[in-house]
């Protein structure tokens, strides 16, 4: 069953676009990292990659609470209690509202701690594969949201076009 009960619903939800900066940042800072980690301390490259990670990751982890607020604000106006699409925006929701702190987390630590790292340390990679581990399984959920059967389909489903 489609989480939009008509067209002009579809286009009235301010969640899916806003989500696009943390999700790309994620997975920049994760490409980013890799690079780093792969290369290691013995170029300058890493640390470089490092540093871009750390500031890719930051502007992603700013644009969270923009996203956070849309969807709480979308599930609000769209769902009711107790429907089948509430407990599948709940279970998305409880599953990306994790990112937060760990993003939090992470840009914290890079800056305060390994602000002068040479290339990614360890401890900032877990934390960055972490965020994306979520970013991705958050993602699945709110795709399923939000075109139904046709998860990635680009347009939105609309009532008895499935």
């Amino acid at each position: 069953m489609p989480f939009f009960d008509n067209e002009r619903t579809a286009w009235r939800v301010f969640h899916p676009p806003l989500v696009h900066l943390p999700i790309g940042a994620i997975v920049i800072a994760t490409i980013l990292d890799t690079i780093s980690v792969v290369i290691g301390d013995r170029q300058s490259l890493a640390g470089e990659m490092f540093r871009a990670a750390t500031f890719t990751l930051a502007v992603g982890t700013g644009g969270l609470p923009f996203a956070v607020v849309s969807g709480l604000l979308d599930r609000a106006r769209l769902t009711t209690l107790g429907a089948l699409q509430s407990r599948a925006v709940n279970a998305h929701a409880v599953v990306v509202v994790a990112m937060v702190p760990v993003s939090i987390a992470a840009t914290v630590l890079r800056f305060a701690r390994y602000h002068n790292a040479t290339h990614t340390p360890a401890a900032a990679f877990v934390l960055t594969l972490a965020i994306l581990t979520i970013a991705l399984a958050g993602g699945r959920l709110g795709g399923r949201i939000r075109h139904g059967r046709q998860e990635y389909s680009a347009m939105p489903v609309v009532a008895g076009r499935e």
